[in-house]
């Protein structure tokens, strides 16, 4: 047959459909067939030539699927071929990254536990400091100096359940005395005001597993600080509620039942009682600013 505006004849031939499971002992010597279809051969041929051919080997393909044989063979570079004699697809690979893409800005991990007091945030820590220390890891649990109602070196929750805690007067202390510790737990956060925050973003760096318990409003009903800057920046947040002393209702606030002379005042059971929105009665006049 005649390709328009060629003057080379191809001649067309009837081959034996490839088998695949045939092993190929000269891969060389077998031909390399085009990316059309395993049964066309295509030649060393000018673009212009090639395009012709191409649509001569399709027509043939719809109307018998003859195989249509031509003189010589393919580029390698335009067909590369696999060792049973199909077109391998090109790879296209991508460049090397310069640097590690991360998830993450810091490599540990930060869990705040917020709610109203008598809500079992102590028990939690407990609870998590334990699990960990089962598991092999370096645990240290700190807390406020001034919080000294059950045990000044305990974390000490309200059912007397106690584990080992170090007291220290500020949060650069916890930054100093925390070692090579794995996980740090740090009771009543909102003891150490907002200079918590830099303290915690430090042993975050450091790869630390960081837990703080921290009540989530005071005694006029605004947010404790520096618990909402530490929920914003928390990997996991751990809302805790106790009943309302009135009515029995999940409390978020805590209401004070005695004279108040300053912002952070320890206290009991005779001082606090866990309130509900509907029965909090916040203070009059906060003391101080924060």
């Amino acid at each position: 047959m005649h390709g328009a505006g060629m003057r080379n004849t191809w001649t067309l031939k009837w081959l034996p459909r490839h088998d695949p499971k045939k092993s190929v002992t000269n891969p060389a010597s077998t031909p390399r067939y085009s990316a059309l279809s395993p049964h066309f051969v295509m030649p060393r041929l000018t673009a212009q030539r090639r395009s012709t051919a191409v649509r001569e080997a399709c027509h043939f393909r719809r109307i018998a699927r003859p195989c249509a044989v031509f003189a010589g063979s393919s580029p390698r570079s335009l067909y590369p071929q696999n060792a049973t004699g199909f077109p391998r697809l090109p790879i296209r690979r991508l460049p090397p990254q310069s640097a590690p893409v991360t998830t993450h800005s810091h490599p540990g991990s930060l869990i705040v536990v917020h709610g109203s007091m008598f809500a079992g945030k102590t028990e939690y820590l407990i609870a998590r400091l334990r699990q960990a220390a089962l598991h092999g890891q370096r645990v240290k649990a700190f807390k406020h100096a001034i919080d000294n109602r059950y045990d000044p070196t305990h974390l000490v929750t309200h059912t007397q359940d106690r584990f080992d805690a170090i007291p220290v007067p500020d949060a650069d202390a916890v930054l100093t005395q925390a070692g090579d510790a794995e996980v740090i737990a740090i009771d009543e956060g909102q003891f150490f005001r907002n200079e918590l925050v830099p303290i915690v973003e430090k042993l975050l760096d450091r790869g630390v597993t960081v837990l703080v318990a921290g009540i989530s409003h005071d005694a006029w009903g605004r947010p404790f600080e520096p618990m909402p800057r530490l929920i914003a920046m928390a990997d996991e947040v751990v809302p805790r509620e106790s009943p309302c002393r009135v009515c029995g209702e999940p409390s978020p606030y805590t209401q004070r039942m005695t004279p108040v002379n300053t912002l952070h005042m320890v206290g009991g059971l005779d001082d606090y009682e866990p309130r509900c929105r509907a029965h909090f009665t916040p203070l009059p006049g906060p003391p101080e600013k924060r």
